[in-house]
């Protein structure tokens, strides 16, 4: 059965971008629960890089950022989550990715950047629901950093496309 037909007939609870890779990753590599866990490892390891991505951007020293990926990579509900086949750890790789290109669009107020934000959240969106405190959190920072009209311009056209595109 087809996965979004099998999550519109259940009336699904959850959003179904995790499910639909896990879909695809099942046709390549079987269902067993080794190969449905490795789709939870493999983005685990893109989790870790872009963790490091984003320390680098808040810190800009090399050894703050492995530091930072050392812990991420040993930090206890971390190695769970990767061991598990659930939607956390891709919805973190969203979120993670949305959090790079917030910060380099608060910095330097390209459009690519906020572009780029706003696909990441869409597909966090996409993911899990979790993904609205993050963007309050992001408008948090906008504000006490008093960074301007363009920024909020960006922000809120940033926002309003995440959120269009996550609207069914």
């Amino acid at each position: 059965m087809d996965v979004a037909a099998s999550l519109a007939a259940k009336g699904a609870k959850q959003p179904p971008l995790y499910y639909a890779v896990a879909h695809g990753w099942s046709q390549v590599l079987g269902t067993t629960l080794e190969a449905l866990r490795a789709l939870s490892a493999t983005l685990s390891v893109r989790l870790i890089g872009a963790f490091g991505i984003l320390a680098h951007a808040l810190f800009r020293t090399r050894q703050v950022t492995l530091v930072a990926m050392a812990l991420m990579a040993v930090s206890p509900i971390f190695v769970r989550y990767a061991q598990e086949s659930r939607a956390y750890t891709l919805w973190l790789v969203f979120a993670v990715t949305a959090c790079i290109f917030y910060l380099r669009a608060a910095r330097d107020g390209r459009r690519w950047d906020w572009c780029g934000m706003a696909l990441a959240l869409a597909a966090a969106f996409w993911t899990h629901l979790l993904t609205i405190p993050l963007i309050l959190g992001f408008a948090r920072h906008l504000l006490l950093a008093q960074r301007g009209r363009a920024h909020l311009r960006g922000f809120l056209a940033a926002t309003v496309t995440s959120l269009l595109l996550f609207s069914p």
